[in-house]
């Protein structure tokens, strides 16, 4: 038996309603499920080796195992936002390694990314006097050879504007080179990206 509320049928139209909430509950799933932001696109488009140096540490010269590395290389990539929502990303570090040593960082900067567009990054490495630690002797066998394997990892934080709220992101940057210290030449490069959205591989 329905109520009649101001000439209305109270039961029938709250029947009515409820009724309707399944289609729009899936109805926003859908739409959530086809806007949710996905992987990112990584593409270099430059890689440039200004300078590379590796020479005997200045304290301890006779020691081969005290090495110093000199590098000035940068990066120019693209990176594509293959998603249907805006992407901001926050200013954050870039490290660099030498078969699993830290020899110093570089920048990404922030940067907006429209929907279904792509942005130009620039990612500066500059290292001055890095020190390779216990690996001196295999830097300087690699840099004889004419191939230096490095490479730059970066953590990128951001947002997605998923249906008008800002979804936290990180977008994990790995780019993988072979250098020639001698021609001053890139011989390989690999570079790939992952995103995570509130701690969750995407969809």
């Amino acid at each position: 038996m329905a109520l009649r509320l101001g000439g209305r049928r109270f039961g029938s139209s709250l029947t009515r309603a409820l009724s309707s909430l399944p289609g729009r509950l899936a109805l926003a799933v859908g739409a959530t499920y086809l806007v949710w932001p996905r992987h990112p696109r990584v593409e270099v488009e430059e890689v440039r080796l200004r300078s590379m140096k590796v020479r005997l540490g200045k304290e301890e010269a006779a020691d081969s195992s005290s090495v110093e590395l000199d590098l000035n290389v940068s990066l120019r990539v693209w990176l594509h936002n293959t998603n249907v929502v805006k992407v901001d990303l926050f200013e954050s570090g870039a490290t660099v390694q030498y078969r699993g040593s830290t020899l110093g960082v570089g920048m990404v900067r922030a940067a907006t990314i429209p929907p279904k567009s792509a942005v130009k990054m620039d990612i500066p490495a500059v290292l001055t006097g890095a020190k390779a630690l216990h690996l001196g002797p295999q830097l300087l066998k690699d840099a004889a050879t004419g191939e230096v394997a490095i490479v730059s990892f970066a953590e990128v934080p951001g947002v997605a504007f998923v249906v008008g709220i800002k979804v936290p992101i990180t977008i994990y940057v790995r780019i993988q080179l072979v250098l020639d210290p001698i021609g001053l030449g890139i011989l390989a490069q690999e570079c790939t990206a992952k995103l995570e959205v509130l701690g969750i591989p995407p969809i």
